[in-house]
């Protein structure tokens, strides 16, 4: 008799089906309650750990057949520990409806001089960009080369970094929240010519996103304008199921090739011989934070690796300062990666992991809090994520932008699956920083008309 937990001759433990199953319990239990945008929040979170945790176990079983039966089951263990945890946290973030999202004036939406500072601000950081590609235009905006010529990417910088990095990164940063907000302006404004110039923009600067190869980027300039067709646009649920499936097929084409092209450049597509179907056929990479999860927990066991009670946390947290003034300033997740892949023994990188292996969400809390308490330690920072989020309608503030705010946070909590880190949430910091700038010039301007 077939056994029905068993997938290409290895069967999955219970413990996997028992995520499944509690998996599938949340989000119908969040589905139910849609108009509060914690269960929004919290959907995104259960989809995240899916695609990150659980999809790959099952798509590829073959390659947890290695790992004694027992560690794969405690690692789907800790999932299901995270998972009850955040849904137990939820009701501590604010009962913030989604409707909350359409409260904009008209003014608000079509705002000219609000799109002409996104405008300018772009500009600005363009033509540093483009400084350091030599003024080459079409390198900066078609950087086909990608990761075979990185330097022709124009915020590109050091491996490691150097002494104020940070600040080429924080315009990269910049840049990227700038041209998310394209998209979220052409979805949500009324004004055809506005809609227009958004358009030229977003088909002006996105290519850039996909010759680069990263994936998480893209999607963190393009998800605030399909989250703003969804949550924003009164569309029926059909029309709103007909736009997913046809925008997640693209993005799923558009990333495998990014894949297969990003360590020879893009542009290498029209030169090969090989049929765009046998591309397609390619296996998505990196999703395996179960596995990653495995061997964490194996090196927790062995004493390789020790409880850092939340120092993992702290040094993600304080990695924008420069190493000119902090020298010894630590790399997160060395130690992790220098015993999953090991490292260079010479050359400039000497000492330095080969890679940098991803701990994954639930691994990252692990890292820090040990193997029983450490699931519950992401779940209690999204939940300060979502509370965060939510203080940003119902505090006031340019009603417009913060929608934007709120959107492209949201956007960016897929790629949270494989940690919680400042590297991934900047461009929300300085989008929420740019914003807060931008309302206090609005209130200074107006005190000064009423006085």
């Amino acid at each position: 008799m077939n056994n029905p937990f068993q997938i290409s001759g290895f069967e999955l433990p219970f413990t996997y089906w028992m995520t499944c199953g509690v998996l599938g319990l949340l989000l119908a239990n969040a589905f139910a309650a849609m108009h509060l945008l914690r269960n929004v929040m919290a959907s995104v979170v259960y989809l995240t750990v899916a695609l990150w945790y659980l999809m790959d176990p099952f798509m590829y079983p073959k390659d947890y057949a290695r790992f004694p039966p027992e560690s794969v089951s405690f690692a789907f263990l800790q999932t299901t520990v995270f998972l009850l945890a955040l849904r137990a946290l939820l009701n501590f973030v604010p009962r913030t409806k989604t409707e909350a999202l359409r409260q904009f004036s008209v003014e608000d939406l079509d705002h000219g001089a609000l799109q002409r500072v996104l405008l300018v601000t772009w500009a600005v950081l363009f033509v540093y960009g483009l400084s350091r590609v030599e003024w080459n235009i079409v390198t900066a905006l078609y950087p086909v080369e990608a990761r075979s010529n990185y330097s022709s990417y124009m915020w590109h910088r050091g491996r490691f970094g150097g002494s104020f990095d940070f600040l080429v990164s924080s315009g990269d940063y910049l840049y990227r929240a700038v041209c998310s907000l394209f998209g979220f302006f052409y979805v949500v404004s009324r004004n055809t010519t506005r809609r227009r110039v958004m358009l030229f923009m977003m088909l002006l600067t996105w290519p850039m996103f996909v010759c680069t190869g990263t994936r998480s980027v893209l999607l963190s300039v393009c998800v605030p304008a399909i989250l703003a067709v969804l949550l924003i646009k009164k569309w029926t649920l059909f029309q709103k199921a007909v736009f997913v499936g046809v925008v997640g097929l693209l993005i799923n084409l558009t990333m495998i090739v990014m894949l297969e092209y990003r360590d020879r450049g893009i542009d290498e597509i029209g030169r090969e011989e090989r049929a765009l179907g046998q591309v397609v056929e390619k296996r998505h990479l990196g999703r395996n934070m179960a596995e990653e999860l495995i061997y964490l927990n194996r090196y927790m066991n062995s004493g390789k690796m020790h409880v850092r009670w939340g120092a993992e946390y702290l040094e993600c947290a304080l990695n924008f300062v420069p190493r000119s003034i902090w020298k010894n300033k630590p790399f997160p997740g060395q130690q992790f990666s220098e015993l999953r892949v090991g490292k260079y023994t010479s050359g400039p990188f000497k000492g330095q992991a080969v890679a940098t292996i991803s701990t994954g969400l639930i691994g990252q809390g692990v890292d820090n809090f040990g193997l029983y308490a450490g699931p519950v330690a992401p779940a209690v920072l999204l939940v300060l994520y979502f509370w965060w989020l939510c203080k940003q309608l119902t505090s006031g503030g340019h009603r417009m932008l913060r929608i934007g705010l709120v959107l492209a946070a949201l956007g960016k909590i897929p790629h949270l699956g494989r940690g919680m880190t400042l590297f991934d949430l900047w461009p929300i910091v300085f989008l929420a920083v740019g914003i807060k700038f931008y309302e206090r010039m609005v209130t200074m301007r107006d005190t000064k008309k009423a006085a």
